[in-house]
């Protein structure tokens, strides 16, 4: 009778304790699998009946499918009256399963490719890529469209569109896109995350073709959800600063900008990563550069000491181009000019085959336009450097879609002429505007 009673009880307290949160989902379901190996099926019947409810709430597909197969352990011996519903739900539960595991091998393959292209400094779009990876993926044929799926969709549009810098057609695309699924997200149960992924990448989007406003109020919402939930707030709040920067580089507040990432940086609550690290350190090493603290930019590009394979590999060949490139500017306004030469010559042996490439044909010439003032700035004049811009063909407003393209050209121009960098950088984008 002590030994029944001890194990009753035993089953009594840990059903109990499954009431605290003290248990992860693995260690709760480990648990339920303790009660089947000793035939209590009753305890773990009801155990996983209220896993089950957390698990459709948080629509946890994985861990909902676990429990329907727990299930098939105690039907053969409780509640066959449930054997029905078990077996609808479990049937389901593994197409849908096979879809998101399938979905998820798609896009990991897209990623890596276009990465792998983004590394390279190559630009091949990715048409034939998501043709060649949705054969390997029967299950992918029927996909019903939910808010996730729109959003992995959503995704692989921008990564081919800002690989071929089409910063205006990508807004284009969006924007109706946007208007048709954000209702999805925003009504949708536990898709903060996604909505949240979903504004970012619309104020990138702005923010890319300068619709400032635009880009602010998709910045305001990533804030609010930044508020209400701490997995997005230390998911979003390197890009959210990155981003606020810039626009408040373009609006005349430079100061604010440098303010905000500084304060970031010094911060030690905050854990991020290398990347998300090094992407503000270099803002804020452009930011120093516009403002005219050179001497203090200079000291910044110092802790970025590592090898250019490094940098290359882990942050792509485009961000390393322009930190080399951020650092000529450095060391021609401290008076290292031979040092400036010599950083530009190595871009252009070391990243021929991509600055060649016409989407970065204005690099080429950008470095060419800077050796020769180098060489001989009294002969060099603002006109060389606007016919040079001319020979494109192209309108300068389609010409410096990318802001950091236009502060580059807003540095020679400020030398050129003897004027101040972030003034002349506001008139051009002020002329570009309009």
């Amino acid at each position: 009778i002590r030994k029944r009673i001890s194990k009753e009880f035993e089953g009594y307290l840990m059903l109990k304790t499954t009431n605290l949160d003290r248990f992860k989902k693995e260690s709760k379901l480990m648990m339920v699998q303790y009660f089947i190996n000793l035939n209590k099926y009753e305890i773990a019947w009801e155990l996983l009946l209220k896993e089950e409810k957390e698990a459709e709430s948080q629509n946890n597909t994985f861990i909902n499918l676990l429990i329907q197969r727990m299930k098939l352990q105690i039907l053969p011996f409780y509640a066959q009256e449930s054997f029905i519903p078990t077996q609808k739900k479990l049937l389901v539960l593994q197409k849908q399963l096979a879809v998101e595991d399938q979905f998820q091998l798609y896009f990991i393959q897209i990623q890596q490719e276009l990465k792998n292209q983004l590394s390279l400094g190559e630009v091949k779009g990715t048409s034939g890529i998501i043709k060649d990876c949705l054969k390997n993926y029967t299950a992918l044929k029927d996909l019903a469209i939910s808010p996730k799926t729109h959003l992995r969709t959503i995704e692989i549009i921008r990564t081919e569109y800002l690989i071929k810098r089409r910063y205006y057609l990508l807004v284009n695309a969006l924007k109706e896109y946007y208007e048709n699924v954000v209702d999805l997200f925003v009504k949708g149960k536990n898709l903060a995350p996604e909505l949240a992924r979903l504004e970012y990448i619309m104020a990138h989007a702005y923010y890319n073709v300068r619709q400032f406003d635009s880009a602010r109020e998709h910045l305001s919402r990533i804030n609010e959800l930044m508020k209400k939930n701490n997995a997005i707030h230390s998911n979003f709040i390197v890009k959210y600063i990155s981003i606020s920067g810039s626009i408040a580089v373009f609006s005349g507040k430079i100061e604010d900008a440098i303010i905000a990432h500084n304060n970031f940086l010094a911060g030690k609550s905050h854990k991020i990563n290398e990347k998300d690290f090094l992407n503000l350190s270099l803002n804020l090493v452009a930011y120093y550069c516009t403002c005219g603290d050179f001497k203090q930019a200079n000291r910044e590009l110092l802790y970025m000491n590592k090898s250019t394979g490094y940098y290359q590999k882990n942050m792509g060949r485009e961000w390393l181009i322009r930190k080399e490139m951020i650092r000529v500017i450095c060391q021609v306004e401290i008076g290292n000019i031979e040092n400036s030469l010599t950083i530009l010559k190595s871009i252009k042996v070391q990243h021929q085959e991509m600055i060649e490439l016409e989407e970065y044909r204005l690099v080429s010439a950008f470095i060419d336009l800077v050796i020769r003032y180098l060489n001989d700035p009294f002969s060099s004049t603002i006109e060389q450097l606007e016919k040079a811009i001319a020979s494109f063909n192209i309108q300068k407003q389609k010409l410096f879609e990318d802001p950091k393209l236009l502060a580059f050209y807003s540095w020679l121009k400020s030398k050129l002429l003897c004027k101040n960098l972030y003034d002349v950088l506001l008139s051009e984008y002020a002329l570009i505007n309009k």
